[in-house]
């Protein structure tokens, strides 16, 4: 039975992948190598990145994500996933920190044993994250953990506030899978383009 579901969901995802915006690109990892990739993006969103070619597209509507099966059996998926999400903001003087802010509280009170990872050792503000850029614009981008269903995840979030409206870039992985992964991160939202 697990088998069975294993394949549709196979059928489903390929599905998806060919029925998504995708094309077949080079792309820049994080190290400046070059290395083949597609393109994820499509007509309702205002943005497109480049991911590497064994993550397939899990969701091409008004979010964008990709994801990477990293389990070693057939029987269950584990997935790693990165998926950007994008709303308009109330107040468009909003920046990424000020975000991050109210965002942190939320995810504090609702997140089961939320806990900040710095990126850092230097300086106090190490754990609520460090600049970085989405494509060409200044972001900010933090760590933490919590946990799901007896399982601890890593999340890193890239959170980008441009033109009145919230980027959020999130790398979601089991904490055992998390290095094998991080740096896809890095070649989304280096190669991460603006469409306005």
């Amino acid at each position: 039975m697990k088998r069975i579901i294993s394949l549709t969901l196979i059928v489903l995802f390929a599905v998806a992948a060919l029925a998504g915006c995708t094309n077949n690109a080079e792309v820049s990892a994080p190290d400046g190598q070059k290395v083949a990739g597609r393109a994820a993006g499509n007509d309702a969103v205002y943005y497109s990145f480049n991911y590497p070619d064994d993550w397939d597209i899990a969701e091409n509507d008004g979010i964008v994500a990709i994801r990477k099966d990293l389990n070693k059996s057939d029987l269950i998926a584990q997935y790693a996933s990165i998926n950007v999400l994008t709303f308009g903001l109330s107040d468009v003087n909003t920046g990424a920190r000020d975000y991050w802010k109210q965002y942190k509280k939320d995810l504090s009170d609702n997140l089961l044993d939320f806990k900040m990872l710095g990126q850092t050792e230097e300086g106090e503000n190490a754990k609520d994250g460090e600049e970085t850029k989405l494509g060409d614009t200044v972001a900010l981008k933090v760590r933490y953990s919590g946990r799901y269903s007896e399982k601890t995840y890593l999340y890193d979030q890239v959170i980008c506030c441009r033109n009145g409206t919230v980027y959020i870039v999130t790398l979601t992985a089991v904490n055992d899978d998390y290095d094998s992964v991080k740096d896809v991160l890095g070649t989304v939202t280096g190669s991460f383009v603006f469409h306005e």
